[in-house]
């Protein structure tokens, strides 16, 4: 298994942002374009990252709020756990089981964050997470979204946010006062077919919140992607995930109003097939991508 991740707290300033493109992947994560105009603990407290094996990719983004524990730990043990399981050459079995399974995932990595959060801290970090599981030559992309975090997929003629039904009932690993039935319920679950998709992307809330980021994400999503097409299909993962960055960072800069920023990426292409599609990641070496 090979990917990579990107850490907030490693990436702090203001303007900046760092990349790491490997195939038809890719992750960027930025402190943001403008200072933060609400109560934080550290600058950058946001998670991107990928896992890429013989059978396909794991995307990941997480907002941490009220530090960056929370978002690192369920990262790193969503990618301990399944990141091998979830990409390697076997098809996962789990077409009847995948609700049943990832939130009781979620709920292994809340607890994760609990068990690591210093004794009697009044406000332990928590975290969204939203994750996209593609399987290009197994025809399927499977998601699971905790949080106001966002899952875009991109098709033929439209781009949907999967994961939006999340924004409607805000909701935190890490938050002690969660509990499993409250978990279970604002746990957003999807499997797909991916015929037709063009990308799948995930992305924090920097590039949407209120006063902030894009009134309309989606419709910014569509743009980038379209403006991708005019460079090396090669080169698209990476210019996606900058153009997703580059756009937010300006929007940021207009409202004077900032907010971190994660967010990843599978290309897919306008002529996939999932019959014949390659694996993402398959034909490319990995090569780093930064600008801060």
């Amino acid at each position: 298994m090979r990917g990579r991740v990107l850490r907030g707290r490693e990436h702090t300033i203001l303007g900046g942002y760092a990349a790491f493109a490997e195939g038809r992947s890719a992750v960027a994560v930025s402190m943001g374009g403008a200072p933060k105009r609400y109560p934080h603990h550290d600058p950058n407290e946001d998670v991107s990252a990928f896992a890429q094996g013989e059978g396909g990719v794991l995307l990941v983004a997480a907002d941490g709020h009220g530090g960056h524990q929370a978002a690192e730990i369920a990262v790193d043990e969503l990618l301990k756990r399944m990141g091998t399981h979830w990409t390697g050459a076997n098809v996962p079995d789990f077409n009847s089981t995948w609700s049943r399974d990832v939130r009781d995932l979620s709920w292994g990595l809340h607890t994760a964050i609990l068990e690591a959060s210093p004794s009697g801290a009044t406000h332990p970090s928590r975290t969204t997470l939203t994750a996209a599981l593609v399987r290009p030559g197994d025809e399927f992309l499977a998601y699971f979204s905790v949080g106001d975090s966002h899952l875009f997929h991109v098709g033929d003629s439209d781009v949907v946010d999967l994961a939006c039904a999340a924004e409607e009932r805000p909701c935190f690993l890490g938050n002690a006062a969660l509990t499993r039935a409250e978990l279970d319920h604002n746990c957003v679950v999807g499997f797909e077919n991916l015929r037709g998709t063009r990308a799948v992307l995930v992305a924090t809330d920097g590039f949407s919140e209120v006063g902030i980021g894009f009134d309309q994400p989606e419709a910014e999503v569509a743009a980038i992607h379209a403006q991708s097409l005019d460079v090396p299909r090669e080169q698209r993962a990476l210019a996606i995930v900058r153009g997703l960055i580059d756009q937010a960072l300006s929007t940021h800069r207009d409202r004077n109003a900032g907010d971190n920023v994660a967010c990843g990426v599978t290309w897919l292409g306008e002529d996939f097939e999932p019959e014949g599609g390659d694996i993402p990641g398959s034909a490319q070496n990995p090569s780093p991508n930064a600008r801060e």
